[in-house]
């Protein structure tokens, strides 16, 4: 089995090599043949130079640059695609959630055969370790009680940077992505109900990391923007295979 790991990162050369690092020491300690892929989501402070120097298992990272800034989701739609892995994992370059929590996700994904597997900060009560702020933690509470009752029913957690695919899944899910930002998560999880595939939330272990760009503020109106758009293409069979073939 080979697992693919794939990191958006946008101006992450202080955070990321110590991410890096990380999947490296974890590569080398399980019997597991991979693939790091970075992408360089138009970084200006040496992001790619600071991924490259890393040593260890796995490493360097095979990097995918933008030359400009395009998106989370955007990154993480080509990271996917270009990834050749039997499962496909991505994660965010600050390292919130541990490489090591991979293996909750693959035990689920491989011994209950399900093809989208995505970490939860909510289904357990000690899942998270370090709390973010007060007023972000409401912001994506109510956030995540919108995107159920609209569009994602029965998913909890639906924005954690953790999510494992089976590769056949991630290359029918990412050619049908619209958004590139940061509600990509959510239209992703509907893509994949849309096209019937079976999602299972694992609750894994989080630490809120300082250094954070989402504004609350902004990103409760963005969200709330895109929820709509998100539902209209949803209305529309836009998130159907034969919509990515005609593009």
């Amino acid at each position: 089995m080979k697992l693919s790991i794939v990191i958006p990162a946008f101006n992450e050369a202080r955070r990321l090599p110590e991410t890096l690092a990380s999947i490296a020491e974890y590569l080398e300690l399980v019997d597991l043949q991979s693939e790091v892929i970075v992408v360089d989501d138009g970084s200006t402070d040496g992001t790619t130079e600071a991924a490259k120097a890393v040593p260890g298992e796995g490493m360097p990272p095979k990097i995918i640059g933008f030359e400009g800034n395009r998106g989370k989701g955007a990154a993480v739609k080509e990271g996917m695609l270009a990834a050749t892995g039997d499962y496909i994992l991505f994660m965010d370059a600050d390292n919130s959630t541990h490489i090591t929590e991979v293996e909750k996700l693959l035990k689920v994904a491989t011994e209950d055969k399900v093809p989208v597997v995505i970490g939860s900060r909510y289904l357990k009560g000690d899942s998270i370790k370090i709390k973010q702020p007060w007023y972000r933690v409401f912001v994506s509470r109510m956030g995540n009680r919108l995107i159920r009752y609209t569009i994602l029913p029965g998913v909890i957690d639906t924005q954690c940077g953790f999510k494992l695919f089976k590769k056949a899944s991630a290359h029918d899910i990412a050619p049908l992505l619209t958004r590139d930002r940061f509600s990509f998560d959510m239209e992703l999880l509907v893509i994949a109900k849309q096209l019937g595939y079976d999602i299972r939330e694992v609750p894994v272990n989080w630490y809120d990391t300082p250094g954070t760009r989402l504004r609350p503020i902004k990103s409760s109106f963005g969200t709330l923007r895109d929820l709509v758009a998100i539902k209209f293409n949803q209305l529309r069979g836009k998130y159907q295979p034969s919509a990515a073939e005609s593009k």
